[in-house]
């Protein structure tokens, strides 16, 4: 493994790591400049930090330990030459017998060789090791044959053979094919560093340019409304009235109803051109979902009232949560796309008697972002409950409905009307009747629209919130 293949086996695992160079510094105890230098093959880490990089990145300490480059003395299998020993009678037509080899002036004993000292050299500078081991070979090639030539007549050299002139041929081709090798090596990572590069430049024209774009208006007008809502979660889960201050009046309707009379409703909300709140049950929007998406296209808001119109106070919360999802899920399908309520009521105001509400019911209703929403203003008790003031008289009509709603009504109020009948054919007076007092009928999240703060208001009237 060369000291550049070394660094690119560090950098992979530091990066799969998830750690910087400085970082990977801190753990094997080394500052950053050390670890890019290995990373860049300039210099190679010792053993023992090997063993510490290994530990850390969590890999085999084989794959980071240093390249050893070992230098090949021996020429190649063509230019070995083999020694015979001497015949008592030495053969006249025999070559004269090659000179001992001797060992290299300035060679004592116990100095390192020639080879260790040349191993010694490239061992001290990765960057250097594959270059001069290649020369290292060359110059011992050279010296090799000088020795062996020392002993014959400098005035006539040996005859060169053929083997001998194709063998340095050949060690001269390996020469150039390791430098080759190199320059491609050099090569392929000055290209990675430019396509590295030319990456970087990208990402931060591609960040300069998202910086300069202006967020899609449908993205704030969301980001608004998510705001609006979330302010409303944090100030009241109950809310029973708007601000005394607020000049309307919220409409809302219980009851699935039949949907002759709700058809009717719309009619009427329409040609009046109101906006209201209704509370079906999961149910009855899975049973006519036509009518309900009806409701919703013609600009009105459906809330949550249970999937079964059960009461909440005999629900545990697994149970409380199905019903509230179940709702939500019908409510999903029968629009074609996912509808997130954001007002609840009660089914009969159970466990909401004291206008504050069980906190386990109210915990669970805030996890899936509703406010439950009751009501101030209503006509069945008033009107017709046997045990109920009967306002109106024993036996009253659309017209006493619409002139009781409309004179009891107050600024901030929210109605409570059924989707029966009577109700629905009281709803042109009502809607008349409360527009002459100044005021005007809208939906609950219309109401809390129109007040300049949300839910601002004295507890135990008109403007009646409680607080979370």
């Amino acid at each position: 493994m060369t000291p550049a293949e070394l660094g690119t086996t560090i950098r992979r695992h530091r990066e799969r790591a998830g750690l910087t160079q400085d970082g990977l510094g801190q753990l094997i105890a080394v500052d950053a400049d050390t670890i890019d230098q290995w990373e860049w093959g300039e210099e190679s880490p010792e053993d023992d930090q090997a063993e510490r990089i290994a530990e850390v990145l969590g890999i085999p300490v084989d794959d980071v330990l240093p390249p050893e480059v070992v230098v090949e003395v021996a020429p190649p299998p063509e230019m070995k030459i083999e020694f015979v020993t001497a015949a008592d009678e030495p053969d006249p037509a025999a070559p004269p017998p090659l000179p001992t080899p001797v060992k290299p002036s300035g060679t004592a004993e116990g100095e390192p060789s020639l080879v260790d000292r040349v191993r010694a050299k490239v061992l001290e500078d990765p960057r250097r090791s594959a270059l001069i081991g290649v020369a290292a070979v060359a110059v011992l090639v050279v010296l090799f044959f000088v020795l062996t030539s020392g002993g014959q007549d400098t005035a006539a050299p040996p005859a060169t053979t053929p083997t001998t002139v194709a063998g340095a041929d050949g060690g001269f081709d390996v020469l150039v094919e390791q430098r080759d090798a190199l320059a491609e090596q050099v090569g392929e990572l000055e290209e990675d560093l430019a396509a590295a590069e030319e990456r970087a430049a990208a990402a931060e024209e591609e960040a300069r340019r998202l910086a300069d774009l202006e967020p899609p208006e449908e993205l704030v007008e969301e980001n608004q409304r998510l705001e609006q809502e979330n302010e409303l979660l944090r100030k009241a889960v109950v809310v029973s009235s708007a601000a005394e201050s607020v000049e309307g009046v919220a409409l809302t309707f219980d009851g699935s109803g039949s949907p002759e009379a709700i058809g009717a409703a719309l009619d009427t909300f329409a040609a009046k051109g109101v906006t209201a709140t209704f509370f079906p049950t999961g149910q009855a929007i899975a049973a006519n979902p036509e009518l309900w998406r009806r409701v919703v296209e013609e600009g009105h808001e459906l809330g949550n009232n249970t999937f079964s119109n059960v009461a909440v106070t005999d629900l545990d919360e697994p149970a409380l949560r199905e019903e509230l999802t179940g709702w939500i899920e019908a409510a999903s399908d029968a629009l074609g796309d996912e509808y997130r309520p954001f007002w609840f009521r009660p089914p009969f105001m159970d466990g909401f008697t004291d206008r504050v509400g069980p906190e386990s019911v109210r915990d669970v209703l805030a996890d899936l972002g509703m406010v439950t929403a009751l009501w101030n203003v209503e006509t069945y008790f008033a009107l017709f409950a046997p045990n109920g003031p009967q306002a109106a008289g024993p036996s009253p009509g659309a017209a006493d409905v619409a002139t009781y709603v409309a004179g009891t009504a107050g600024p901030g109020s929210i109605v409570l009307l059924s989707t029966g009948s009577l109700d629905v054919a009281a709803l042109p007076g009502i809607i008349d009747g409360i527009r002459e007092r100044g005021l005007e009928p809208t939906s609950l999240t219309g109401l809390f629209a129109l007040q300049e703060e949300m839910l601002e208001g004295e507890v135990g009237g008109a403007g009646d919130t409680t607080d979370a």
